[in-house]
């Protein structure tokens, strides 16, 4: 297997890829629709195969290289309290909630922007 050295620069790698293709469908997106539709789905299909299982036996060698993924399981509600002693806060301002998403679509950004171009796509292929 890698060297640990190897390990960590092939991920460097990866990420500088990831990134480069993100780039790349930023740039795509200003295309005429039929190249658009044809080059986002090149570049797609490119990140998902930087995203795919292929590289698993890299990460099972050397766990901490491994990108952080947030857990899919969905929240479960653990608590004895009734209703009647339940207080809840007051409603969220749209400021508020922009000043809660902003922050976090920073640091995910690869992954929001993949998936508005995705809905994007969608939408304009449904016309």
């Amino acid at each position: 297997m890698l060297s640990r050295d190897s390990a960590e620069r092939l991920v460097l790698y990866l990420e500088d890829a990831e990134e480069n293709l993100q780039r790349a469908l930023l740039a795509v997106s200003s295309f005429p629709k039929e190249e658009r539709q044809k080059f986002s789905k090149l570049l797609y299909q490119a990140v998902a195969v930087l995203n795919s299982d292929g590289w698993k036996p890299v990460y099972d060698e050397y766990p901490d290289l491994a990108p952080e993924y947030e857990s899919l399981e969905p929240p479960t509600i653990n608590s004895e309290l009734s209703w009647d002693k339940v207080s809840l806060e007051p409603p969220l301002t749209a400021e508020d909630v922009d000043a809660i998403l902003l922050p976090l679509l920073r640091s995910h950004w690869k992954k929001v922007m993949l998936v508005v171009y995705e809905a994007r796509d969608s939408c304009i292929m449904q016309r």
